[in-house]
């Protein structure tokens, strides 16, 4: 082959090469946002299970004082079943 002569297998050479660089540059970043939204459902769960003892605590203090489960319930959103455990 001479220099500067075209070869159609050149060209579909390089347009594979370019379309699985592309490929694995696309999958990268699908990993990345995947993990990111992997990371941000662990700290919404981690948060609703700090919330979750936080109402617990409220409620263990407001039987303690002597509040009713039914005010209980109404201040914290836990259930009556839950607050009866306590």
């Amino acid at each position: 082959m001479l220099y500067g002569e075209y070869r159609i297998e050149d060209e579909i050479a390089v347009v594979m090469r370019e379309a699985r660089e592309d490929g694995f540059a696309e999958g990268r970043e699908e990993g990345r946002e995947e993990g990111r939204e992997e990371g941000r459902e662990e700290e919404r769960k981690e948060g609703d299970k700090k919330l979750h003892a936080e109402k617990v605590t409220i409620a263990r203090n407001a039987l303690a004082e002597g509040s009713t489960p039914e005010f209980i319930n109404k201040i914290t959103g836990l259930s009556l079943e839950e607050i009866a455990k306590l």
